[in-house]
C-alpha cells in the first residue's frame, strides 16, 4: 500500500494532472494489475489465524494506532503544518516556501498505507477478495464520502481524523438503523445520498449562515442602543 501510494504520488507530480484523473487512471491500472496476478482473488476463509483483524480487540487496537499515528503526524510534525497551509490556499503557502510536490507525495504515501490496513481489515472480515477490473473497486470507497464530508464539520471542533473517525460512527449508526428498519440497499444508498448532498450544500453555505447570524447580533446590537437612548432622553 505504502509503494503504491508513493508511486501515485510521484506520477501525480510527474504529470501535473488534476488528482481525480490521475486516480482515475492509476485504479484502472492496479485493477488490471491485480487480475492478471491473481484471477482466482485471495481466499483466506478458515485460516483463523491471519483473519483476527476485524474482532475485538484486535481492529480496536488498529484503530488506536492508526489514529494517534495520524494526530502526531497532522497536528505535530512539517508535513500536518504544510497540508494545512496547502489546503487554506495553495498559491500562498508556496509563495512563502512550501513544498508542494513534496507534501503531495507524502499525502498520497500516507493515503496507500491507510488503503492496505484497510483491505486487512476488510479480508479479515469476509475472508475473501475477488479482483475487481472495469473500476469496481470504487464501490470500496464510495462509503468513505459521508465520513468524510461529516468528519470536516467536526474538524473545527477536534483534530480531523478524530472528526473523521466520529463521521464513520455517524455513517455505521445509520446503516445499522437501515438494516434494522428492513431499509432496502438502494434506498439506504439513495439516503446517503441526499445526507452528503446536503452536507456539501451546508458546507458550500457556511459563510452565508455566518453573516446572517452576525447581522442579527448587529441587529441586536443595534435595537438595544436604540432603546437605550430612548431611555436616556425619556
Amino acid at each position: 500500500g505504502i509503494i503504491i501510494g508513493l508511486v501515485s504520488g510521484l506520477v501525480y507530480i510527474s504529470l501535473s494532472l488534476p488528482p481525480m484523473v490521475i486516480s482515475i487512471g492509476l485504479a484502472m491500472i492496479y485493477e488490471a494489475a491485480g487480475f492478471m496476478l491473481s484471477e482466482q482473488g485471495v481466499n483466506l476463509i478458515g485460516h483463523t489465524d491471519v483473519l483476527i483483524f476485524a474482532k475485538l480487540p484486535y481492529n480496536l487496537v488498529i484503530m488506536a494506532v492508526v489514529l494517534i499515528v495520524l494526530v502526531i503526524i497532522y497536528d505535530y510534525t512539517k508535513i500536518g503544518s504544510n497540508r494545512k497551509a496547502l489546503q487554506g490556499g495553495q498559491k500562498i503557502a508556496v509563495d512563502v516556501g512550501i513544498n508542494e510536490k513534496k507534501n503531495a507525495v507524502w499525502c498520497y504515501t500516507i493515503a496507500g498505507a491507510l488503503l492496505a490496513l484497510a483491505a486487512v481489515v476488510y479480508l479479515s472480515k469476509f475472508g475473501k477478495v475477488g479482483p475487481a477490473i472495469g473500476l469496481s473497486s470504487a464501490s470500496y470507497f464510495m462509503g468513505a464520502f459521508l465520513p468524510m464530508f461529516i468528519g470536516a464539520i467536526f474538524a473545527k471542533y477536534s483534530s480531523q481524523p478524530i472528526a473523521i473517525l466520529m463521521g464513520g460512527i455517524v455513517q455505521a449508526c445509520l446503516d445499522s438503523g437501515m438494516a434494522r428498519m428492513n431499509v432496502s440497499t438502494s434506498v439506504n444508498t439513495v439516503i446517503n445520498g441526499l445526507i452528503v448532498c446536503a452536507f456539501l450544500i451546508y458546507s458550500s453555505n457556511f459563510y452565508k449562515i455566518a453573516e446572517i447570524e452576525m447581522f442579527k447580533q448587529k441587529l441586536k446590537i443595534a435595537d438595544a442602543a436604540r432603546a437605550n437612548s430612548i431611555e436616556e432622553k425619556g
